[in-house]
């Protein structure tokens, strides 16, 4: 019996199993003439064709078609059907799957999302809220509060640890997502190269396009160092840069801050429980690296 998990979250829809990760990819489609794409396909074409990308389907998940013209004969539904299958077809095939599911989706959204999932034959036998999965053991002492990042919205859960871990109040915001960071990175990078190597890759679709399909990577380094290397090769000609990686940490603050617009909230009490063999995502990012650059010089300081 194998048994694998998917996080429902369009930042990364992500599949794992016993052995680690089986598919991430963001939650993006792409439509070009006749034929359908999702994921990191769609997410390497958002900014050479714009007009052609859809990404809020998983956070608007229905089955009535969607308003641009280019996408009217689909509906989100579609779109997420698509990309559950290009996700399915990675991990070839499983006796059992756990969907870990954001907070937002209402009801009828879950039911939509199972019924995605028959139409696949997709063999799912539980369900979970997103923050719930994400337990490990009991935090004594401590009211744990899991935040889960999507592309258009941030959801905040408050868990309970009676016995096991339950949601017990869930908030989401709005315009707070992953996406809205996308640009405030994309600007701040592109300043650094204008500044050091007088190019701007934001005037040109394609060089935008570099930009974005190398952000991950960037990411990453910044995560683990104190300033990042940027090269950028277009035409037969690199540019060069750096960016020190506090300061992507501070392009994030603005379009993180006021802006959010704050949307449901509720009790869910004892709405799902995460089982112990349940499959458990961890991530490090930028935050851990502000983290340790203020505990460091706090250290010094003594």
């Amino acid at each position: 019996m194998t048994r694998l998990a998917a996080h429902i979250n369009d930042a990364g829809i992500t599949l794992l199993g016993s052995d680690g990760m089986l598919y991430r990819e963001p939650g993006f489609a792409f439509l070009d003439r006749d034929r359908l794409a999702t994921g990191n396909e769609a997410l390497a074409n958002a900014r050479i064709h714009p007009r052609s990308i859809q990404h809020r389907f998983w956070k608007q998940l229905h089955t009535e078609p969607i308003a641009d013209r280019r996408f009217s004969h689909l509906s989100p539904a579609d779109l997420a059907s698509h990309q559950l299958e290009q996700m399915w077809r990675a991990a070839g095939g499983a006796s059992e799957l756990v969907l870990a599911v954001p907070g937002y989706m209402s009801a009828g959204e879950l039911g939509l999302l199972l019924g995605i999932a028959g139409e696949l034959k997709l063999p799912v036998v539980a369900m979970v809220d997103a923050a719930v999965a994400a337990t490990r053991r009991e935090y004594r002492n401590a009211v744990p509060v899991h935040i889960d990042l999507g592309l258009h919205a941030a959801t905040l859960g408050r868990l309970s640890q009676h016995g096991q871990a339950q949601l017990e109040r869930m908030e989401v915001v709005d315009d707070c997502g992953i996406y809205a960071l996308y640009d405030a990175w994309l600007n701040a990078v592109a300043e650094e190269f204008v500044q050091q190597s007088r190019f701007d890759p934001l005037y040109d679709a394609e060089t935008e396009q570099l930009l974005l399909n190398n952000l991950p990577g960037w990411l990453a380094e910044a995560a683990a160092r104190e300033t990042v290397s940027l090269q950028l090769a277009y035409r037969g000609a690199e540019h060069k840069a750096e960016i020190e990686s506090l300061a992507l940490l501070r392009a994030a603050a603005p379009p993180l801050g006021p802006g959010c617009r704050r949307g449901r909230t509720g009790r869910r009490r004892n709405r799902q429980r995460r089982r112990a063999d349940a499959p458990v995502v961890r991530g490090h990012g930028l935050a851990d690296r502000q983290w340790r650059s203020r505990h460091r010089v706090a250290g010094n300081r003594r």
